[in-house]
């Protein structure tokens, strides 16, 4: 259990910029509830069923597992890799924010060209970004490009879907909206519960929440990534210019900065457990920093991965202590 006032894997509190709110250039109809209920919300609309296979990446969250599972059959893509099998959807996960689709553009432009394709862009900044070279290469227009503002901004819940350049935009049933409204008069003292009832209305309630309409009415979306993009790149780049990227590959060493910087670093790749959770200890004991032992793949190809554990950390916009936190743990 995370305790309070530590900074966690994603911001876990909003970021605001109140300038201008009304050019955010987005319609409310455009803003799904969450990043998971817009991947079920694609299934859907493109009439996918129970029958057909969706594949997933390798050590997907339960929350992307359960989005596919309520309309189909998902399948890791360790296993459509063994089997070869007939598959409707691909979904596609820029994990923590790193891409490296220029590695696997040609797999998808001759072997996927006809399938719905799904890109996880959960941790990404790019939203306003449609000059995106290798993703403008794809030879396929059944592409949705999925964005969480939970996860960039800190937000509550939110979420964007892209589709050839343009956002979707949705019409709420006024009977999720009040099916809501008496999940928000529910008063539980219990964290657990609460956690519980946060997933619900994440993952069952499609409406959305007041919180998120009140902070678009308010705050300038672009400027308030912009922000969150200034504060990820002097983090970055103080990982990058250090020995603690020294086993990065060359793509990662490469990744263009100036659209998206990733949510989170994998380091000490191929040390034992004990170590990382050496080093998970002093980044909690000495900067309330939370770090996690995670898979990451380290080739950025999803048909050719390559997952090794690593300590995931994090240098989103509340990490303010890089310089500190990189001399402290690179030792």
């Amino acid at each position: 259990m995370i305790k309070k006032n530590y900074i966690e894997y994603w911001r876990n509190i909003p970021i605001f910029s109140k300038n201008n709110a009304k050019s955010n250039y987005l319609n409310i109809n455009n803003i799904f509830p969450s990043g998971r209920q817009s991947i079920t919300y694609i299934l859907k609309k493109n009439k996918i069923n129970r029958s057909d296979k969706v594949i997933i990446p390798e050590w997907s969250s339960n929350c992307l597992q359960s989005a596919v599972s309520k309309i189909a059959n998902p399948i890791f893509m360790n296993e459509y890799l063994k089997s070869k099998s007939k598959i409707k959807v691909l979904i596609l996960y820029y994990q923590w924010g790193w891409e490296n689709l220029n590695s696997y553009i040609k797999i998808i432009n001759t072997k996927f060209k006809n399938t719905l394709i799904i890109f996880d862009k959960v941790d990404n900044l790019d939203i306003f970004k449609i000059n995106n070279q290798n993703e403008n290469k794809i030879n396929n227009k059944n592409i949705f490009f999925v964005y969480s503002f939970s996860k960039i901004l800190g937000l509550q819940s939110g979420s964007l879907v892209s589709n050839n350049k343009k956002f979707i935009k949705i019409q709420y049933s006024k009977k999720e909206t009040s099916f809501l409204k008496l999940f928000k008069k529910i008063k539980i003292n219990n964290k657990e519960h609460r956690d519980k009832i946060k997933y619900i209305i994440k993952s069952e309630i499609f409406a959305l929440p007041e919180g998120i309409k009140k902070w678009f009415s308010k705050n300038n979306l672009k400027l308030a990534i912009n922000n969150e993009l200034k504060k990820r790149k002097i983090n970055f780049e103080t990982i990058l210019n250090s020995s603690l990227s020294n086993n990065w590959p060359k793509w990662m060493k490469n990744h263009n900065i100036e659209n998206n910087i990733p949510n989170a670093v994998p380091l000490f790749r191929g040390n034992s457990e004990e170590f990382l959770k050496k080093k998970m200890l002093i980044l909690k004991k000495n900067f309330k920093l939370e770090s996690k032992i995670y898979h990451f793949n380290w080739s950025g190809n999803p048909f050719m991965p390559n997952y090794e554990k690593c300590l995931m950390v994090p240098i989103h916009g509340l990490v303010i202590k890089m310089q500190k936190i990189e001399k402290k743990i690179n030792i």
